[in-house]
């Protein structure tokens, strides 16, 4: 177990679902550069912040299958240029990113909602 000074050298990956929308809509509130000034919540810059999302994805792949999976890696990656091309939120590209998220949290949602009708059928 890493000590309590080193933990912020260890990103922050979403080990399901439910902790990707979470983190889904921590990046809305803190978009487009990711950074709270509160390292104690998810991350603090963008760069781990997408890494985080993008290896959560990773880890539930199997449960959301492949096609979903394709869909929103290729998403975040395209949420992660609009962020960089609009870093202080004033052309565009950060809106066209939070549109991304909401997006992805619909997806996310719906996995969610179908994993909870198999669970209790």
């Amino acid at each position: 177990m890493p000590k309590i000074e080193d933990r912020k050298k260890l990103p922050f990956v979403p080990k399901d679902l439910d902790t990707i929308y979470d983190l889904l809509g921590w990046m809305m509130l803190y978009a487009p550069k990711c950074d709270p000034g509160m390292s104690w919540v998810f991350e603090d810059n963008i760069d781990l912040t997408f890494f985080g999302l993008n290896e959560g994805l990773k880890v539930v792949r199997r449960e959301i299958g492949e096609e979903v999976y394709a869909r929103l890696a290729a998403m975040s990656q395209q949420m992660r240029a609009h962020f960089d091309s609009d870093p202080e939120d004033k052309n565009g590209g950060c809106h066209k990113g939070r549109i991304l998220i909401n997006q992805m949290s619909d997806i996310v949602e719906d996995c969610l909602r179908r994993r909870a009708s198999r669970t209790a059928g």
